[in-house]
């Protein structure tokens, strides 16, 4: 500006012309004011609450000129804002939609409705937390699963055996016992019978007893069912399958004449049989030398071989040689038609005396001995018979 003919610089003390200095009167609605040095006007630097600076001037903040000119307050600008507002010069969010609220200026992400309890659950063990200041907090730890919004009376998914009598077979749903069966038997001899792991089963009254089939067992001596269910013990021919302490095993029935040879049962002729004589274990010796046994009905006895005779008492036999009068040879037949020995005299001792060729002792019955403890005698027909053995 001039002065005295000259020109001054504008400031703070000459604002447009000498001795001019800028006063917050002079700026409606400012605070802080100074000389806009290129126009010589007194301008604001700072106004009243309410107002921001443009063009030097105060101009007052609304919702197209908030905090400066030209800005507006949009909603699109407040992630989560319905209305808003210009408050200070700045946008703030008056109302927020449905799934934000109210904080500061502006609008956050709706955790929670304050005062809302919800029970959470993680590996079906609850959790029962309180809605303060859109936080969840942790109100109670549980040991159960949730029941609703607080603890429950169990974990999800465990089973138990409940009721009055333990019969219930029971589940965990929504935190609380829900039956699922209740336990009953038709099995005779059986009582019901709850397990939390494997659920309803019944068991036989008797211990000794299993059920096979929807019946009570003894697995211990049913053939049927021998150490096991449906395990069924081989039946051999002409005998009976057994089960003794779990294990199979078999009777021959030996009123039929089946015999048990240790790994079956075997026929035999039990009345005719020497090894099988009567019953199966009977076996008949050879009860005397120059016999052979035999089973007859059912009993014992013995027949003499070939060329041996039974004795007078008809227990033992002998062997039996021929000869005619006065051969020195003994033959296998009464004819001597067979090979015949020759008996040296010598063999005979204490013989001579009763005459051994004499023709005299023809017709009589008489005997004598040598060493070997032979019997001589004559036979009535006059031919000489020579037994081995002992009387």
């Amino acid at each position: 500006h001039t002065y005295e003919g000259q020109c001054e610089a504008n400031d703070n003390d000459n604002c447009g012309e000498h001795n001019h200095s800028c006063q917050t009167s002079e700026v409606t609605n400012s605070v802080n004011v100074s000389c806009d040095i290129t126009t010589g006007i007194c301008k604001a630097n700072e106004c009243d609450t309410g107002f921001h600076t443009y063009e030097g001037q105060c101009e007052a903040n609304d919702n197209d000129n908030c905090g400066e000119h030209g800005h507006p307050c949009r909603p699109e600008d407040i992630t989560g804002s319905e209305t808003v507002s210009c408050n200070t010069g700045i946008c703030v969010a008056e109302t927020c939609d449905g799934e934000h609220i109210k904080s500061g200026n502006g609008c956050l992400e709706k955790i929670c409705t304050d005062d809302e309890v919800i029970c959470v659950e993680t590996n079906n063990i609850g959790e029962v937390k309180k809605c303060m200041n859109n936080e969840w907090q942790i109100q109670q730890t549980c040991t159960t699963s949730c029941k609703g919004n607080a603890c429950g009376d169990c974990v999800n998914t465990n089973k138990q055996c409940g009721g009055t009598d333990g019969l219930e077979y029971q589940s965990c749903t929504g935190g609380e016992w829900n039956t699922l069966e209740t336990c009953a038997t038709n099995i005779t001899d059986a009582s019901p019978t709850c397990d939390a792991i494997t659920g309803c089963s019944a068991i036989c009254q008797d211990i000794n007893q299993s059920i096979c089939s929807n019946a009570c067992i003894n697995t211990k001596s049913d053939p049927n069912n021998c150490g096991e269910c449906e395990n069924k013990c081989p039946v051999p021919t002409g005998g009976t399958a057994t089960c003794n302490s779990s294990k199979c095993g078999y009777t021959c029935n030996e009123e039929s004449g089946y015999c048990n040879t240790g790994t079956t049962c075997e026929y035999f002729d039990l009345k005719n049989d020497p090894d099988h004589c009567g019953d199966c274990i009977t076996s008949c010796g050879n009860l005397s030398i120059g016999s052979y046994p035999v089973c007859n009905n059912g009993s014992c006895d013995i027949e003499c071989n070939d060329h041996y005779e039974f004795n007078d008492d008809g227990d033992a036999c002998y062997r039996v040689y021929y000869s005619c009068k006065g051969s020195t040879e003994f033959c296998n037949d009464p004819e001597c038609t067979d090979d015949c020995i020759s008996i040296a005299s010598s063999e005979w001792i204490n013989c001579e005396s009763y005459g051994r060729d004499d023709n005299s002792y023809c017709g009589t019955e008489d005997w004598c001995r040598n060493d070997a403890n032979h019997e001589i005698y004559l036979r009535d027909n006059g031919c000489f018979i020579w037994r081995l053995g002992n009387l």
